[in-house]
C-alpha cells in the first residue's frame, strides 16, 4: 500500500478501492468520507464483491497468522 500512496498517476477509482481496503482492514467500521468516495465510483453490488472480497483476504490471513501457518514459499 505504501508504494500505491505514492503513485499520482492512479485513478480515482483505484484510489478508492486502496483507501477502502486499508480502511476495512485496519479500522473495520470505514468512514463516511471514505465509504462515499467508493460509491462514486460503484454500484452496490459492486462494493458488496469489494467487500466480501477483502474480508475473505482478511479472513485467510489472519487464520493462517493465527495457526502459525508460514506463508513464504522455502527457498533451494
Amino acid at each position: 500500500l505504501r508504494r500505491c500512496e505514492r503513485a499520482a498517476d492512479l485513478a480515482p477509482a483505484d484510489r478508492a478501492v486502496i483507501d477502502y481496503t486499508e480502511a476495512s482492514t485496519r479500522l473495520v467500521r470505514v468512514p463516511d468520507e471514505i465509504f462515499n468516495s467508493v460509491k462514486q465510483h460503484f454500484d452496490e453490488r459492486q462494493i458488496i464483491e469489494l467487500t466480501l472480497t477483502i474480508g475473505c483476504y482478511n479472513m485467510v490471513s489472519r487464520f493462517l497468522e493465527a495457526m502459525h501457518v508460514d506463508h513464504d514459499y522455502p527457498t533451494k
